[in-house]
């Protein structure tokens, strides 16, 4: 799996710095910024391949919170506040969804950071340019939904998750009937045709044929 990149916003730089090294010790690529502006600046191509924002709420000139709503028309992705109180109640008043908040403390140590961030990255997998997501069961390219069926996407992500090996259809199907006895993963043709569907939907190199031996992931990046 390819690294996931967080964006951090916060105008102290020593605790900027700090959150950066921990991200970066953690496999994560880091983007940071001092204050919203730089942020918003960002083109949005880059804002899109950003996984997590992590964001302070007091900053200067706009604050977080303003940055973050700027932010939702542009990007789904979640937001980790940073606030020296809680401020749930008025996250939820400002109707920001899918966000987070820590406290900003000396007491908060880089085993909590990391468990916050983990915890808002769960079920998220970064494979070349699309993240695979396992809560909406579907593939994102840029921030875009790709669209796929539950079934595509079930397919997709055992390919994703078995790099190095060439599948036959019936080796995918068992793998979407493992544990499940009453799941039907379909036949030969079936998989022919999601891999046919994934392939308009995901680009024709991102499923490679071996003739004769099966499928295997192609170039996704």
């Amino acid at each position: 799996m390819d690294k996931f990149k967080v964006l951090i916003c916060e105008d102290d730089r020593d605790f900027l710095d700090w959150i950066e090294e921990h991200l970066k010790e953690a496999n994560f690529e880091c983007i940071t910024a001092t204050n919203g502006e730089e942020v918003l600046a960002l083109r949005l191509d880059e804002l899109e391949s950003v996984a997590l924002f992590v964001l302070d709420i007091l900053l200067p000139g706009k604050n977080g919170v303003d940055v973050a709503t700027e932010l939702r028309e542009k990007t789904c992705a979640p937001i980790l506040f940073l606030t020296a109180q809680n401020k749930e109640p008025y996250l939820r008043a400002m109707g920001i969804d899918n966000c987070q908040y820590i406290i900003k403390s000396a007491k908060l140590t880089a085993e909590a950071l990391l468990s916050y961030v983990r915890n808002m990255l769960k079920g998220l997998y970064r494979i070349g340019r699309l993240t695979l997501n396992d809560n909406l069961k579907d593939v994102f390219e840029n921030g875009n939904s790709k669209n796929l069926t539950k079934t595509e996407y079930q397919v997709f992500k055992i390919l994703a998750f078995h790099q190095q090996q060439c599948l036959t259809a019936d080796s995918i199907i068992g793998k979407m009937n493992a544990g499940k006895p009453d799941c039907d993963g379909g036949d030969e043709g079936s998989i022919r045709m999601h891999v046919k569907s994934l392939r308009e939907k995901l680009g024709k190199a991102c499923i490679r044929t071996e003739r004769g031996k099966g499928y295997r992931l192609g170039d996704v990046k």
